[in-house]
């Protein structure tokens, strides 16, 4: 079974994935293994299509995974069979699952200043800003560098981010007063090497901090203030959703999120017209 992981290993390098999505990838195909290995006893070669089926059913219900992340482990487990075990994959025998869509939770500006005052950490609290002011992704908050940051020119230099493409996003005003105060908090101290991580691990400063460690905390203050459905997504999505109500134009808006299609970009029309105020029924016109 090693062999055939490291085999599945070395086709995810020859694709040139990020690191993040070999982890994704590899985390299906190992549960898979194991799944051969200890419950049918069997050579994964040797599969059976019901048998990969009950696969899915298993881990949708021991995993408790939502029918969209079982898709992708679909995904992963088809780039699996026919890449090293070089057979044909049929849709039809393991068919994609619908599921349902929901229109994400976005913050107001009064829940976020109260979110802001509940949080008693200055680190967490300015990536809290720069991901609300300038639209980051959680993980591109904790890779960024102090070289990152330009304040002259008002903007973030945002490095290959989930996209595979690098881009500038906003830097505010009060931002930079976010991030003085925090610079400040350090110690104001003089930084030789630019290319220093702004965030770093507690544990190994040469590495950035975790997004595990940012939402586990954002979570925690988020249900201390009762806000159970903000998550470090929100923000960005609050981001987005502002920017398109003060006008900005929607492919303008692309290129700051940082998204690769439009499409993705669209969902920002929906979020910002949830306001009803001005708009009258029908039946109250008649």
């Amino acid at each position: 079974m090693d062999d055939y992981l490291a085999q599945f290993k070395k086709m995810l390098d020859c694709r040139n994935l990020s690191p993040h999505t070999r982890d994704q990838y590899a985390s299906t195909i190992t549960q898979f293994l194991d799944y051969f290995d200890t419950q049918l006893h069997k050579d994964p070669a040797s599969f059976e299509w019901g048998e990969i089926r009950a696969f899915f059913d298993r881990l949708k219900a021991t995993k408790n995974l939502s029918d969209r992340t079982i898709n992708s482990d679909i995904a992963h487990l088809e780039n699996f069979i026919i890449y090293v075990l070089h057979k044909h994959w049929d849709p039809t025998q393991v068919p994609k699952r619908k599921f349902d869509k929901y229109i994400p939770f976005v913050p107001t500006k009064e829940q976020f200043r109260t979110l802001l005052n509940a949080a008693d950490n200055i680190r967490y609290k300015t990536m809290l800003i720069i991901m609300y002011s300038a639209g980051l992704r959680c993980q591109e908050t904790c890779n960024l560098r102090y070289c990152d940051i330009h304040v002259k020119e008002h903007r973030i230099y945002v490095s290959v981010s989930k996209n595979r493409s690098d881009r500038y996003a906003i830097l505010g005003k009060a931002t930079v007063q976010a991030l003085t105060d925090y610079w400040k908090s350090l110690g104001s101290p003089e930084i030789e090497d630019k290319t220093e991580y702004l965030f770093p691990s507690p544990m190994i400063p040469s590495m950035p901090i975790s997004t595990t460690s940012v939402q586990t905390y954002v979570r925690k203050i988020a249900d201390s203030i009762g806000l159970d459905k903000l998550t470090c997504h929100s923000l960005r999505h609050a981001f987005g959703t502002e920017c398109y109500r003060s006008g900005v134009d929607i492919f303008r808006l692309k290129e700051l999120m940082g998204h690769n299609s439009i499409t993705s970009t669209l969902i920002y029309i929906t979020l910002a017209h949830q306001d009803f105020n001005g708009i009258t029924s029908p039946i109250d016109t008649l």
